[in-house]
């Protein structure tokens, strides 16, 4: 009996892995260039936000409850070490 079964040796292509910057963005700023610092992988590079500077009279500078930053990620991954310095 003939068969019309292929067998693929090549993997098949994934989805490329990806990961994004997301925080707060009422009041918060900072350069593209910065925000790649945080998922570069180098625990010298740094980002600076600039946090509420104008419109904001009582919380120039700060956090209020509901801001966020965090790491958006393309698939779920098994995390084994953050380093929030």
């Amino acid at each position: 009996m003939a068969s019309n079964a292929r067998i693929i040796t090549q993997p098949l292509q994934e989805e490329e892995f990806t990961k994004e910057v997301i925080y707060t963005q009422d009041g918060w700023t900072a350069s593209q260039s910065e925000l790649n610092n945080i998922i570069d992988g180098n625990l010298d590079s740094s980002v600076h936000f600039n946090v509420r500077q104008t419109g904001y009279p009582d919380a120039t500078n700060s956090m209020i409850p509901g801001d966020y930053i965090g790491i958006k990620l393309s698939k779920p991954i098994t995390l084994g070490k953050i380093n929030i310095l």
